[in-house]
Formats: structure tokens, sequence, C-alpha cells
């Protein structure tokens, strides 16, 4: 069996997950810095409300997509062994029916989408026909996708999803200052499915054969259907805003609530990266938990790391950086950021957790804590909306973090994994809470120039890292080792 299907290869499939992980990052850098320059510069454009209504015509057009798709996609990714092109192939036209018959009947009921949404433009139905389409056409890279994720080849990868955000928000950016409103995102979202497809097959020598047959997807689906049971309820748990906030407080609070998590995950371009690597990395290591644990307690200290600093800096300054990147007419929105400020705090500790725990296989278990999350999002947010308005959605955030805590925990447990979180965060966060509070101090003496945010957030990062060195030096050094091995240059294949 080759190291690509179990890892034998340790030193060997080590280089391959740096090598990946450091190509995916560099792309992954600049894409969610274009996506995040588009959106100050779409937020200074386009008024909250616009935001609000792509977000519930987003929403009404994934509720519809969720049941398009029974999750061949990490089937794939963790099967072992080698796969059957006529098992690709099959896969691939499953899903293509299933979506096509699911776009379909979007296109026949979008027009009770206005019903459902008094506060949305007449011509709304279209807006949803649109960006069903748009559905569609990413639809068809899947297969190709997934072989690359499989073989850890990130560097293509990378490549399709800069084509694609440069194309969204370029053509957004366009039409937006052209007048077209929500129209500019609809549009863009066609024009970036049709130039992912492009790419993707231009590099991708895989092609679909004209082969069916069901029995060979047989397992797939049984891995499948649960993980994407646990993506459709993980959907209808982030359905709280589009859904109930849309209906209840109107397009303008989805609007706030939209830009609030947008501003707030922007720290999460850092691990995102980590999570597309971590599932198919750590599927090769399942069988030996020792080496599994310590792979997940060091993914904490690198993650951590990276990710409480930059959080800490955006919380000490966000009412600054609001006002000098977007307008004010978005500071409504900041009591929601501070909250959703949370994920990308804990996400260095949640998210190796979280992967491991499907790299074992254990799809039915992630269903069952997103159901969790599912009844604690609506039975704690439905309440805080109705008592503190659109900000009560937000409430709920640090709850549902903290629980989950212990959920985490539990369910490594009883798989024999034993990882030691506190111990490997707590100097990241002593330190960060640290220079937030210095930083935050010192913007209150400069309150009058703006500018200074800027020198400001570089100067907290500064002292952070200065304190972690004076304190936990071998962390500094380990984080230095593995910076140095994403970013060399090495081949991905053997």
């Amino acid at each position: 069996m080759s190291v690509d299907e179990d890892g034998s290869d340790i030193p060997h499939f080590k280089n391959r997950v740096f090598s990946g992980l450091g190509s995916l990052l560099r792309r992954q850098v600049l894409v969610k810095s274009c996506i995040f320059i588009g959106n100050i510069i779409l937020a200074r454009l386009l008024l909250p409300s616009k935001f609000g209504i792509y977000g519930i015509v987003a929403f009404v057009v994934q509720c519809f997509s969720t049941f398009g798709d029974i999750g061949f996609g990490p089937a794939l990714i963790q099967k072992r062994g080698n796969l059957l092109p006529e098992e690709l192939s099959t896969a691939f036209w499953v899903q293509i029916i299933l979506i096509s018959g699911v776009v379909s009947v979007l296109w026949i009921f979008a027009p009770w989408v206005g019903a459902i949404y008094p506060s949305l433009p007449a011509h709304a139905p279209w807006l949803v026909r649109g960006l069903g389409i748009s559905f569609l056409l990413l639809s068809c890279k899947s297969i190709p996708i997934i072989l690359m994720e499989r073989s850890l080849d990130f560097k293509n990868i990378a490549m399709i999803e800069i084509l694609e955000n440069v194309t969204f928000h370029g053509t957004a950016i366009l039409l937006a200052y052209r007048g077209w409103e929500e129209w500019s995102f609809i549009i863009a979202a066609v024009s970036r499915g049709f130039a992912s497809i492009c790419m993707t097959y231009l590099i991708s020598p895989w092609r679909p054969q004209l082969y069916f047959q069901l029995k060979l997807i047989r397992n797939l689906v049984a891995f499948g259907v649960p993980y994407q049971l646990n993506f459709a309820i993980g959907f209808l748990k982030d359905a709280v805003a589009p859904l109930f906030v849309g209906a209840y407080v109107g397009a303008d609070a989805v609007g706030y609530l939209t830009w609030a998590r947008t501003y707030a995950f922007a720290p999460l371009m850092l691990s995102e990266s980590f999570g597309r690597i971590a599932f198919p990395a750590f599927s090769r290591i399942q069988t030996d938990r020792e080496l599994l644990t310590r792979a997940i307690e060091r993914s904490i200290r690198m993650l951590t790391f990276l990710m409480v600093p930059v959080t800490a800096m955006m919380m000490a300054l966000a009412r600054p950086m609001t006002l000098l990147l977007f307008k004010e007419s978005w500071l409504p929105g900041l009591p929601a950021f501070y909250l959703y400020c949370t994920s990308p705090l804990v996400v260095g500790v949640f998210l190796p957790l979280y992967s491991a725990i499907l790299s074992l296989g254990k799809s039915r278990v992630i269903l069952h804590m997103t159901e969790l999350l599912l009844v604690l999002e609506w039975v704690l947010g439905v309440p805080f909306v109705m008592k503190f308005g659109f900000v009560g959605l937000a409430l709920n955030q640090p709850i549902i973090a903290l629980i989950f805590f212990f959920v985490y925990k539990k369910a490594l447990a009883m798989e024999g994994i034993f990882p030691n979180i506190i111990s490997n965060a707590r100097m990241v966060f002593l330190t960060s809470a640290v220079s937030a509070a210095s930083v935050y101090w010192l913007e209150g003496i400069f309150t009058d120039n703006r500018y200074v945010v800027f020198p400001l957030f570089a100067s907290g990062l500064f002292l952070t890292y200065s304190l972690i060195r004076v304190f936990s030096p071998d962390l500094i050094r380990e984080f230095q080792d593995d910076i140095r091995k994403i970013f060399r240059k090495a081949p991905l294949a053997a």
C-alpha cells in the first residue's frame, strides 16, 4: 500500500503534509485577503440592507441545495484504498442528477420567497433563480477537487480558489459601482461558477465516464449520508439569522449580522488552510492513537499562536477600524462583532479536535454534536433576539463555545485520545489578553487620529509574541520550525 493511503512512511508523509499546507497557506492568505478587501469595498458601495437581501437569498438557495448532496466528497476522501474510475463516475452522475432536480424545484418555488420575507424586493424570485444556477455550476467540479484533496494537491486547489474569488469580487465591485445593487452578488456568483469549471477541468486530467452503477457507491453513502445530515443540521443551525431574524426584524438586521460575522471571522483565513488538510492528513494516521494525539496538541499550539493574538487586536481596535475601513452606518453591528469573535478565539482548539474525530470515521458522532449545536442555536438564539434584538443571536456564541469544549473532550476520550488542551493554549491566551488591554488603553489616548490604528495593531502583535518569547521560548522555536517546513520548496508527490 502506498504512503498516500496509510501514511506508513511517516517522515515522507509529514513532508507532504507540510508542503501541501504551505502551498495552501500561501494562496489562501491571498484568497482571503482578496475577500476581505472586496467586502470592505462592497460595504462602502452598498447599504446594509443590500447585504441582508443577498444573505436571505443565499439562505433560500442553500436550503434547497442541502438536499442535492449526500456526502460523496468526504466519503471519497476518507475511504481507504484506491478509488475506482467507475466509482468516481457513478458518484459524479448521481450528484449531478440530484442537484439538477433540486435546482428545478428551486425555480418552481422561487415566487414563494416574497411571502415569507415581505421586506425583499419584487424581483427576489429571479435573484433566487440566478443564484441557483451558480450552485449547479459549482457542483460540476466536485470530483476533480476531491481527487486533489485526497492527494494533498492543495497547490492547484488554491489556484482555482484564487480565480473564483477574484472573479466574484471583481465582478461584484464593478457592478455595485455601476448601480446594480443586490444583482451585483448574483451575477458575480454565476460568473464565478463558469470561471471555476473552466479552470478545474483545465488543470485536472479526470473526466467523467458514461458509467453508472449504484452498487459501487453503497459504502460511500453509508459514510456520506450521516456526514451530509451533519452538514444539513449545521445549515439549519446557521439559519436563525436569515430565517428568523430576517422575518422577525428585517433585511437590515441580517445585513448587520452578516457584516459582523464576516468581519469577526476574517482571522479564520489563517485556520481554514489547516482545516482543509487536517482531515485527509489525520485520516492517514488514524490507527496510531499516540501519534494522532501528538498531532492534535501540536496543531492546537500552532493555530492558537496564529489566531488568538490577531483576534484579540481586532477586538481591542474594533470601533476605530470600523470607522476607518467601513462607514459609520455599520457601527450598530459592533456588539454582534465582539460576540462573534468567540469563534476565531477558540477555533485553534476546536478545529484540531473536530478534524481528529472526523478522521476516525465517526461521522455519526459529529452528527450528534451538530444536532446539539442546532438545538442550542435556536433555543438560545430565538429568545435572545426577542429580548435584545438582532445582537441577541450572537450572544449565544460564548455559551455554546464553553459547552462544546467539554463535548469535544468527551468524544475523543471515548476513542482513547486525551490531548492536553489547556496547557497547550494557556500562554497564548494570557499574553494576548495583556496586549489587547494595553492597545485598547493606548487607542483611547490617540482617539482623534484614526490612522494610528494600524501601528497600534502591529505593536499589539509585537508585544504578544515578545511576551511569549520571554515566558515560553520553546513555543516560538516550535512555530519557527513549523514555518520553515511549511514554506520550504518541496514536491507534493513522491
